[in-house]
């Protein structure tokens, strides 16, 4: 009796409508799959970048035949995974071709001195060397968000306080997949 290979690929996930985000299971991968489903990237054009990431020098696959196709492979069978580890993930911004990356973090917590709560705002810029500066976008058009700070010098951005009491989570990453489920639309 012949073996049905039942690993799930990142093709599954990227030919699937939803990107399959409801299987996620942890915030990153959930990540990961809301940029596809943003990004409306389908095989076609996941495959090229897939090509692209291949290509690129700076990643140091190689040039052997047999060196890529390993990678290949084994990138398409980690990015379809349901669970990505940090670096994994990093990997996959390098796919989409990102230049550059900032993760910003927004904590909600209760001031001790006051006991009001306040939102800080805490992030951090990870500069990447530009693959090739012929592809770069032109960003002349592109929506800036202000107010944004990269300097880890900077004391926290206190956004807004307020004095209503929150119950926190029973598990906060279900919970937050939860709510970014809920934003966009999956049940």
């Amino acid at each position: 009796m012949k073996r049905q290979n039942t690993t799930q690929t990142v093709m599954d996930v990227v030919e699937a409508e939803d990107k399959l985000i409801d299987k996620s299971e942890n915030l990153l991968t959930f990540l990961f799959r809301k940029i596809l489903l943003e990004l409306s990237i389908g095989p076609k054009v996941f495959t090229v970048l897939i090509n692209d990431y291949l290509d690129n020098p700076h990643n140091g696959i190689g040039d052997k035949p047999k060196d890529r196709y390993n990678h290949r492979g084994n990138l398409i069978k980690e990015l379809g995974g349901n669970s990505m580890t940090f670096n994994l993930f990093m990997k996959a911004l390098k796919v989409f071709g990102a230049i550059d990356v900032e993760f910003v973090v927004r904590l909600r917590r209760r001031n001790k001195r006051t006991g009001e709560f306040v939102t800080t705002e805490h992030s951090i810029y990870v500069p990447n060397l530009p693959e090739d500066p012929a592809k770069n976008e032109d960003l002349s058009k592109a929506k800036i968000v202000e107010g944004l700070q990269t300097k880890l010098e900077r004391p926290p951005l206190v956004l807004q306080e307020s004095k209503v009491e929150v119950e926190p989570p029973k598990s906060l990453v279900s919970s937050l997949i939860r709510k970014a489920k809920d934003m966009i639309g999956t049940k």
